[in-house]
């Protein structure tokens, strides 16, 4: 969910979790809801190399840089 706070201008993405936290702490009204759909968190992007060291862990081995 988007919201706007009514003071700044400034607008946050949050869940409706967190907007029901804010309704707890009777802060809610200081913000104004722009969009109510809830937002999904975005999954975090492994990269490949991490993956197949998660398979194989004997694959990757780290060296030390001697000087």
């Amino acid at each position: 969910m988007i919201i706007r706070n009514r003071k700044t201008s400034k607008t946050y993405e949050i869940s409706k979790e967190g907007y029901d936290m804010l309704v707890q702490r009777k802060i809610s009204r200081n913000y104004e809801i722009l969009d109510s759909s809830d937002i999904p968190k975005p999954k975090i992007i492994i990269p490949k190399v991490i993956e197949e060291y998660q398979k194989n862990p004997e694959i990757i081995r780290i060296h030390k840089q001697t000087k």
